[in-house]
């Protein structure tokens, strides 16, 4: 018998796991915050870890980022 699933829950589920993953709502000002909130993240590609910030934190720019990793105050 196939389980039956309960729609608010999973929406419930979903929108938790957004806003844990700081995908919405996020408060998040910085590359640094961002990382302390998350711990690491790990990209193998320049490009998609500038997605990854950026679609975290409102407002931040691709040159922002970039001086980020620049100084390396986002990397280990």
């Amino acid at each position: 018998m196939a389980k039956k699933w309960n729609k608010e829950a999973l929406i419930s589920t979903a929108a938790e796991r957004m806003r844990n993953q700081a995908l919405t709502n996020s408060q998040i000002q910085s590359p640094e915050d961002l990382l302390a909130w998350m711990g690491p993240m790990q990209s193998q590609d320049l490009t998609m870890s500038l997605w990854a910030i950026g679609c975290r934190i409102t407002g931040i720019s691709e040159t922002d980022m970039l001086e980020s990793l620049r100084k390396g105050s986002i990397l280990r």
